[in-house]
């Protein structure tokens, strides 16, 4: 019993030496003492910093969020698409009698994962899919031709935004992670 508590007074006195010599707890410390707070003039100029690409959606409500947060920031937003890969499907059948027919069939060949198109563009077509990788998309598409079906491809993309904030003296504290970026001085 005696070791035993030679041995936890021991261990404390090490954790102890570890917290007094540790630089990293004692910048958390001064963190903590210097607050939250902090005048707008001792934060440096004014800087732009930029999104991670979003989807739609996410981007409407940052946006939202940003203009609460920065009334004075100009916040704006770049639209680019990104591939989402290779859709394979068949071609639109005349009903969505003949295109479940056309589900049996793909049944019966022991292929999955595939469903009937609805909605106005290509209704009653069957997809077998979306694919990230090009090579396996081929394959896909070569196993339906072996079946005498004519699959077809199409590349597939999503747009994305990346919003711009600029004119605030910190990176915004709403949102993704944003990252310091070069913005453009008028006549650049």
């Amino acid at each position: 019993m005696r070791w035993f508590f030679i041995l936890l007074v021991l261990f404390n006195a090490a954790i102890l030496l570890w917290q007094l010599t540790d630089d990293d707890a004692s910048e958390t410390e001064e963190r903590r003492a210097e607050g939250n707070l902090a005048l707008l003039s001792e934060q440096g100029d004014p800087g732009c910093y930029g999104s991670p690409q979003l989807d739609p959606e996410a981007a409407e409500r940052l946006f939202g969020l940003l203009r609460a947060a920065h009334p004075q920031a100009q916040i704006s937003s770049d639209e680019s698409l990104v591939p989402l890969g290779v859709w394979i499907y068949l071609p639109p059948e005349a009903s969505f009698e003949a295109a479940k027919q056309r589900v049996a069939q793909l049944q019966a060949a022991g292929i999955e994962g595939y469903a009937v198109v609805v909605g106005e563009e290509l209704a009653n077509a069957v997809s077998l899919g979306l694919f990230a990788d090009p090579d396996a998309a081929r394959e896909q598409a070569d196993a339906l031709r072996a079946l005498d079906l004519q699959p077809q491809m199409e590349r597939r993309f999503a747009p994305r935004l990346r919003i711009t904030v600029e004119g605030i003296p910190a990176a915004p504290t709403v949102g993704e992670e944003w990252h310091p970026i070069h913005c453009q001085a008028p006549g650049d």
